[in-house]
């Protein structure tokens, strides 16, 4: 296999509250709060059946910023928002999603857990694959240099998802 350099870098984070992503080559950023159930789950104890782990969180994190970037190359602008017309995507463009969680990115790359749910969860990820040309390497990158992604990661959940996205651009 021919290493490449990346097309894209994002960088996403979750958290016992919400996930959300940073990715400045594409122009987008997203945030989200986690459902109740899910909220609850992930307060449980890991051998309770409902338990929802982080690793799964910030596995979902990754899945979700893959889609991001399928749907934004699927559909590509023509123009930047200076005016210029825009860059064509290569026909195999490479996302490195750098992330602050060693199982995911062992998952990414090892397409394999002993996980029930982190199974299940990879097998989205099989799907978005075949889906598109996207081609996918993950890196780790230090939670304390994470920071952007860590504050989206982290809703004030007092706040309207309206207030919370007017705070946080």
């Amino acid at each position: 296999v021919v290493p490449r350099s990346p097309t894209y870098q994002s960088a996403g984070d979750a958290s016992l509250k919400g996930g959300g992503a940073i990715n400045d080559s594409l122009e987008f950023w997203f945030d989200c709060r986690w459902s109740p159930r899910i909220l609850r789950g992930a307060t449980l104890n890991p051998r309770h059946p409902n338990c929802v782990h982080i690793n799964c969180l910030e596995f979902i994190v990754i899945l979700l910023q893959i889609a991001a970037c399928i749907v934004c190359l699927e559909d590509p602008p023509l123009f930047t928002p200076s005016g210029f017309p825009a860059s064509v995507p290569p026909i195999i463009p490479i996302l490195l999603a750098l992330a602050d969680n060693v199982s995911s990115k062992s998952w990414i790359h090892r397409v394999i857990t002993a996980s029930p749910h982190g199974q299940a969860l990879i097998q989205i990820y099989a799907a978005l694959l075949r889906r598109s040309s996207l081609g996918l390497q993950c890196d780790h990158l230090a939670g304390v240099l994470n920071l952007d992604p860590d504050f989206v990661s982290r809703p004030n959940l007092s706040l309207s998802p309206f207030d919370w996205c007017a705070q946080t651009c």
